[in-house]
C-alpha cells in the first residue's frame, strides 16, 4: 500500500494506524500513504472508478466489494494483533455508580446477543430486513461478528501504535480507567 491511495472511513484512527504499522513492517514506507476520508458506502464505487487503489471495508461492503470482484489484500483487524479488541461499550463513571443493575442488564444484554447471534446465523441473518437495507441476496456470504472479551493486551499494543504514529495530541490514553 504504500504510494497508493487509501479509503478509510475516519482519519486519524486505529485502521490508518494499523495500515500504517503493516506497511512499515513489510518494509515499506507508510509516510508515502494517501488516506482519504469516505463512507463505507462510497467505496466500492470510488475503487471502480480508480479513484482510491485500495479500500478497508466493513460488512455489508466488504461482501459488496468481494462479489464484485475486489481481491482482499490484508485482514486489517485479524492480522494487526492475536484476538484484537476493536470496540467496546462505555458509560459514565457516574451513571455506573448509580445505576449499577442497569449497567450489568445492559452487558449482560449484550453477551446473550452475541451468545444468540452465533448460535443462531440463520435466524440473525434473516432478521437483518427488520433493522437494515442490506440485500437479501448478500445474507449468506455476510461475516458475522464474534463474541468477545475484552482482549487487554491487544487494546494496549494498539495504544502503543496510536503513540508511535501521532494518533494522540496531549498524552496516551489511560486504559486503567477506561478498561474494567
Amino acid at each position: 500500500m504504500a504510494g497508493k491511495t487509501v479509503a478509510i472511513n475516519t482519519l486519524n484512527n486505529i485502521n490508518d494506524t494499523l495500515i500504517r504499522e503493516a506497511v512499515e513492517q513489510a518494509g515499506g514506507d507508510p509516510s508515502t500513504i494517501k488516506f482519504v476520508e469516505m463512507r463505507h458506502p462510497d467505496m466500492v464505487a470510488a475503487l471502480d472508478a480508480g479513484q482510491v487503489d485500495v479500500i478497508w471495508e466493513v460488512e455489508p461492503f466488504l461482501t459488496i466489494a468481494r462479489q464484485g470482484g475486489a481481491k482482499d489484500v490484508w485482514a486489517l483487524y485479524a492480522e494487526a494483533t492475536d484476538d484484537l479488541t476493536v470496540a467496546t461499550y462505555f458509560t459514565s463513571g457516574a451513571f455506573a455508580e448509580s445505576d449499577p443493575e442497569v449497567v450489568d442488564a445492559f452487558a449482560t444484554a449484550v453477551k446473550e446477543s452475541f451468545a444468540y447471534a452465533t448460535d443462531n446465523p440463520y435466524e440473525t441473518r434473516a432478521i437483518l430486513s427488520e433493522y437494515t437495507e442490506i440485500d437479501p441476496s448478500i445474507y449468506d456470504a455476510l461475516t458475522l461478528p464474534a463474541p468477545a472479551e475484552i482482549n487487554t493486551a491487544s487494546v494496549e499494543h494498539v495504544a502503543e501504535l496510536g503513540a508511535k504514529w501521532g494518533l494522540f495530541d496531549e498524552s496516551d490514553p489511560d486504559l486503567e480507567a477506561l478498561l474494567p
